[in-house]
């Protein structure tokens, strides 16, 4: 949106406040995180199912205590194991895939409900919600009921209610995942441009890779309770340090050991590629990525110009719109290391022509400038 993957615990951006800082373990849920976000800064959490991500909100907002650690918002303690502030006291506001919006109110009293709670008088919270209704485009509806507004409608609604009471961070629960795909994009670039006019400081949890692209400066991807990545969108998306990443971005990827400034040895198979920066340095971790559509698949070791060539089994064929999905497993590793899986997207009749079954063996070719390798 505004904007090498750091570690967990560096902040990928300098800012002399830090808006939300955490070094806190929940036993029973597995996590044990530690994150450093700037002041101004939208951080898209992402990760599998159950990593975690929905845990860190919860940490943060305060609707979940901490076995150990510390939670800091703007530089004030929160939440440890003994302190813990309230929910309402922590100027932090969370918007969730739902409006879950009260019927009984008005679009208006739901949108001020907040700002009442903490104390505003009537008049000023009612002023304070028109004010934020215009900013989402839904000034009309004030004396509607919740009822009575369609889905993006009410998710607008529900975004003003949210900044309403000018939170210090904004917590966003895939926010846009309930929304049907002609609702979505609105929400979306309403959503850009009221993060960026106040220069909020956001955690937004998301499976979609165009709402890190769109609104998010940095990348948080948690895996098992840890956050494993941590830096700038453009990078984390570009140089994929994980398979999760990879799968989201449909990227073939394996790891390995920089051989050559252009080469790494992946298993048992040296692999050339093309290097984003500089050179590989010898010996140190690298990774390969490569897209499905950059594979050929054949029976046997082809000749010709030199080109990465892979042994495999098929493990998997499926039909995806005009091209078929083959999955292979690579051939194990001599040291034991359980055997990856590489897919190569191929036309039905290349299929045909091939008479590609399961459980076949076959050579997965790719040219080196097709592969980009980047030191880890």
């Amino acid at each position: 949106m505004r904007t090498d993957q750091a570690s967990a615990s560096m902040s990928p951006a300098d800012s002399p406040v830090r808006a939300v800082q955490i070094d806190a373990r929940v036993s029973s849920r597995g996590v044990d995180v530690q994150l450093d976000v700037p002041k101004g800064r939208v951080v898209a959490v992402m990760g599998p199912n159950g990593a975690g991500k929905s845990t860190i909100l919860a940490m943060v907002s305060g609707l979940l205590r901490l076995d150990s650690g510390e939670v800091h918002l703007h530089e004030r303690l929160v939440s440890s194991a003994e302190h813990h502030v309230a929910v309402h006291r922590r100027r932090v506001a969370l918007l969730e895939q739902r409006p879950t919006l009260f019927e009984h109110l008005s679009v208006a009293d739901n949108v001020a409900f907040g700002l009442r709670v903490t104390g505003t008088g009537r008049r000023a919270a009612r002023t304070a919600a028109l004010r934020q209704l215009s900013a989402v485009g839904c000034a009309e509806f004030a004396d509607r009921r919740s009822w009575e507004l369609s889905g993006g409608q009410a998710q607008r609604v529900a975004l003003a209610r949210a900044l309403a009471t000018d939170p210090e961070v904004v917590l966003l629960d895939e926010p846009l995942a309930a929304l049907d795909v002609a609702a979505a994009p609105a929400i979306r670039s309403l959503l850009r441009t009221l993060l960026d006019q106040d220069d909020r400081t956001a955690l937004l949890v998301t499976h979609d890779v165009l709402d890190a692209l769109v609104l998010a400066d940095d990348l948080a991807l948690v895996e098992g309770g840890r956050v494993t990545v941590y830096g700038p969108v453009h990078d984390a998306l570009t140089r994929p340090g994980s398979g999760f990443l990879a799968d989201l971005l449909d990227l073939n990827l394996l790891e390995g050991v920089a051989v050559g400034a252009s080469s790494v040895r992946a298993g048992g198979t040296v692999i050339t590629g093309v290097t984003q920066t500089d050179a590989l340095q010898v010996g140190a971790r690298a990774t390969v990525i490569f897209a499905p559509a950059a594979v050929a698949v054949h029976l046997a070791a082809p000749g010709g110009s030199p080109r990465n060539q892979l042994a495999a089994t098929i493990s998997a064929i499926e039909s995806r719109g005009g091209l078929v999905r083959l999955t292979a497993v690579l051939a194990p590793d001599p040291d034991g290391t359980i055997a990856r899986h590489l897919s190569a997207d191929l036309t039905q009749s290349a299929i045909v022509a091939l008479d590609l079954q399961i459980g076949q063996q076959i050579q997965l070719v790719v040219k080196a400038a097709q592969v980009t390798l980047f030191d880890r």
